[in-house]
């Protein structure tokens, strides 16, 4: 390999790393490091094929880095050493672009979400336009900003009473994804203000607003159930992700709407993968149900599919001694040869059945 082979790989090798970083920034002034309800952790339309693509250009960047730099400082390696010295400099090269690549994207998300911050005062204002295309595109940018859109709380309280059942949908979606723990001090009537959209003609107003009173302490789980369950019984996606949350929040007391979370995870689907992060939250709630949760546990694992019961075996394991009577069920899976074949193992371990 001679000095212009060499150079030339360096080159490559950034020109890789550039392109991965303005694809990283390409993606930021696109929103798609936002922080959304299906995925906190800031997924956009083009769902995760950028969170694989991106790392391949920077591991092959990195990896063409390391071995031209190895070729240029050794001024060619001895014939006999050439395999080893290359291959450690790529693969250092490459195990280096991996630490970058993880590094660079924690921080791409977190100045995302410091940039959030900017937008919410703009979206704030176009939540009071005259126009119902411009209140919805507001309410829907606010509930991507998180704890960000807490400076519109009293026009998005305001706007739960809008003439159309879309802003009023998509605002009663953005109380619930702020994150609050308790009402805000300086709006004392807030879950007032949010428990008359329990009463609201639409019910993914009414099942949105039961997940947010939940979360503020002010309603009971017999009040709460009922529009949570409708939600998840009746809606799209995204009220479904809506009514998964309040009910994640009740706890043990979420186990009446323990059959229709069941019949959640049963629904056939074209592209279960899509789903799979509320599919997963469902078996947080199980987890949190206890011993009732058990029995639909057990027809999950004769009914669903593999990734249902991959996620019903890692549940029985964790619930412990009152999940001992799945035991039966579970040795059938580990007995047959199947990709979930390990997770019924651990799951036996962790129940004590050999």
């Amino acid at each position: 390999m001679n000095m212009d082979a060499d150079e030339w790989l360096i080159v490559a090798g950034a020109a890789f790393v550039a392109a991965r970083i303005g694809f990283g920034f390409a993606l930021l002034a696109r929103g798609y490091w936002t922080a959304t309800p299906a995925a906190p952790i800031g997924v956009g339309k083009m769902g995760v094929a950028p969170f694989i693509v991106a790392p391949i250009f920077t591991a092959l960047g990195c990896g063409a880095i390391g071995l031209g730099l190895a070729s240029l400082l050794s001024d060619g390696p001895r014939p006999d050493h050439r395999s080893l010295v290359y291959g450690f400099s790529a693969a250092g090269g490459i195990v280096f672009g991996m630490i970058f690549e993880l590094l660079f994207t924690i921080r791409l998300y977190k100045f995302s979400m410091w940039l959030s911050q900017f937008r919410a005062p703009r979206l704030r204002e176009q939540l009071q336009s005259g126009d119902p295309a411009v209140r919805l595109q507001a309410a829907k940018g606010l509930s991507r900003l998180g704890a960000h859109s807490r400076v519109a709380w009293n026009e998005l309280l305001a706007a739960l009473r809008d003439e159309s059942a879309e802003v009023r949908t998509a605002c009663a979606r953005t109380l619930l994804y702020m994150h609050f723990e308790k009402r805000p001090a300086e709006d004392l009537d807030a879950a007032a203000a949010i428990r008359s959209a329990l009463t609201d003609p639409d019910f993914r107003v009414r099942t949105a607003a039961a997940g947010t009173l939940i979360q503020f302490h002010a309603i009971s789980p017999t009040d709460a159930l009922p529009p949570l369950v409708e939600g998840l019984t009746q809606g799209d996606d995204e009220t479904v992700i809506s009514a998964m949350r309040g009910l994640s929040l009740l706890g043990v007391d979420a186990a009446p709407a323990g059959p229709a979370l069941r019949d959640q995870i049963l629904r056939p689907r074209e592209d279960l993968s899509s789903h799979l992060p509320y599919l997963e939250s469902n078996f947080e709630i199980f987890l949190k149900m206890g011993a009732a949760a058990v029995p639909l546990l057990m027809e999950i694992l004769e009914g669903g599919n593999l990734d249902a019961k991959n996620c019903a075996l890692g549940t029985l394991g964790k619930l412990g001694e009152p999940a001992r009577e799945a035991i039966p069920a579970i040795r059938k899976i580990a007995g047959r040869p199947s990709r979930i074949r390990d997770t019924a193992k651990r799951a036996l371990r962790r129940l004590g059945a050999s």
